[in-house]
């Protein structure tokens, strides 16, 4: 499992999920707005870390990607790949809710 798949995973796990679709769109998703190595140090991050030591990763590296994704331009998306990905994912979710229901 590459590290967006278990970022990806480990996104499903907060409140608003991330949930896993059929097409994997997610995971281009997050290809698109996270290197590898960003989403390996993303893995190491919760809401409880109480400072940058806390996650155990080099303190420089962190804060290097930290600062660039403050510095964020969305995704070089064109308008058809986002209506194509917003598409996916109602379809991908109304299958699960489908699903889910017919149980």
């Amino acid at each position: 499992m590459d590290s967006c798949q278990k970022l990806a995973k480990r996104l499903d796990q907060i409140p608003n999920g991330f949930p896993k679709t059929g097409s994997g769109v997610e995971l281009r998703l997050l290809a698109k707005l996270f290197t590898p190595e960003e989403a390996a140090l993303a893995l190491n991050l919760n809401p409880d870390l109480q400072s940058v030591k806390d996650t155990g990763c080099p303190t420089e590296a962190l804060s290097l990607v930290l600062k660039s994704k403050t510095d964020f331009d969305p995704p070089p998306f064109s308008e058809e790949e986002w209506r194509d990905i917003r598409r996916k994912v109602i379809i991908d979710n109304t299958r699960q809710d489908d699903q889910r229901m017919s149980n």
